[in-house]
């Protein structure tokens, strides 16, 4: 059996998530809501904004993980999201909830928040490997966000489930990945902060993973690497 080491020489391609990978998701969605609360004046309907956050939270993550199961498609989840927030406070507007979104999605993509060291481990990796972005946000919004903060430079090529089809952790997001780039599993490694949909997601499909558990979340999941900041993948790659 090889060790470790010797797998590592025969990495050649390195999958990244986005979302709460590189980019903060946490901190630039958050930062887009309560500028959205007070614009649409939501004070007059919901006690805090504190509040709202909390409820959106809830019925975003409830979605989404419909949205990775494959029971929900992209339009569906963006529909629904802010309506079923606002339903949550009396509030049953459409109209109002579909504006909110799209003005949501429309700012989001113009935040610039990374986690530290993601540039500074990105232009150490592109000297190595090639570079791909593997992620289930929404084509137009994740293209908006890579160009708009400079990351372009650094990937071959953006997958996202709106083209695929598929969502992580499905198999068949994937193969279809390791299709497209023309390589092995075992030339490929995984980085991303979600452990089902990224790490063990890839695991199933042959694909090496780094999980970076940058909230140190216990787990009982047997991962290749794990780190809580990004500069420490340097010393494994």
């Amino acid at each position: 059996m090889y060790g470790n080491g010797f797998w590592l020489r025969m990495i050649k391609k390195v999958f990244f998530d986005l979302d709460r990978t590189l980019w903060d998701f946490e901190t630039n969605s958050e930062l887009v809501l309560k500028e959205l609360y007070v614009d649409f004046n939501l004070k007059d309907y919901i006690p805090s904004v504190e509040d709202f956050l909390n409820t959106y939270r809830q019925k975003n993550n409830a979605l989404w993980a419909l949205y990775r199961k494959g029971c929900l498609d992209s339009s569906v989840l963006k529909q629904k999201r802010f309506y079923e927030t606002f339903l949550a406070y009396g509030i049953d507007k459409q109209e109002l909830a579909q504006n909110f979104g799209k003005i949501y999605l429309e700012k989001l993509a113009l935040k610039k928040q990374l986690f530290p060291g993601a540039i500074k481990l990105l232009n150490y990796l592109i000297e190595k490997y090639a570079l791909y972005i593997l992620t289930n946000g929404f084509q137009e919004v994740q293209i908006k966000k890579i160009v708009n903060i400079g990351l372009d430079k650094y990937f071959k090529q953006i997958f996202t489930s709106d083209t695929i089809g598929y969502q992580k952790p499905q198999p068949a997001f994937f193969e279809f990945v390791l299709k497209q780039v023309d390589e092995a599993p075992e030339y490929c490694i995984m980085i991303g902060d979600d452990l089902d949909t990224d790490i063990m997601g890839a695991k199933r499909c042959g694909i090496k993973g780094i999980y970076f558990n940058v909230n140190k979340i216990p787990h009982d999941e047997t991962v290749d690497y794990e780190v809580d900041n990004l500069l420490a993948i340097k010393k494994i790659l």
